[in-house]
């Protein structure tokens, strides 16, 4: 008798590790993250998010309630400013925490 329950999608930790224009990030996004998944920012990808607006754009693209992070290490690094919305600013610890807890990594887009 076959399984009638939908298969579910194990959660992914979308790694953004390049920088990249506005356009090819937020198509990576409707392509590739699910609610249920996290993206996380980044080496070079931090600049992708450093302007304001831009996260902003990045923040209603992602699906809700998917999780978006940024190393903080490198803004810091890239003397960019911390940012006042509401993005979840993690270390290298955390960072190691979020590749715990998400059963997939994927460095999509680097």
């Amino acid at each position: 008798m076959g399984d009638n329950s939908a298969t579910v999608k194990p959660s992914i930790l979308h790694l953004i590790t390049g920088q990249h224009d506005l356009g090819s990030l937020l198509n990576y996004i409707s392509r590739s993250v699910t609610a249920q998944d996290a993206l996380l920012f980044l080496e070079q990808g931090v600049y992708s998010v450093a302007d304001e607006a831009h996260r902003s754009v990045v923040l209603d693209a992602a699906p809700s309630p998917s999780e978006i992070y940024i190393l903080k290490e490198d803004l810091v690094a890239r003397g960019l400013p911390l940012p006042k919305q509401s993005l979840n600013l993690v270390d290298y610890g955390q960072f190691v925490d979020l590749t715990v807890r998400f059963p997939l990594i994927r460095n999509g887009f680097g």
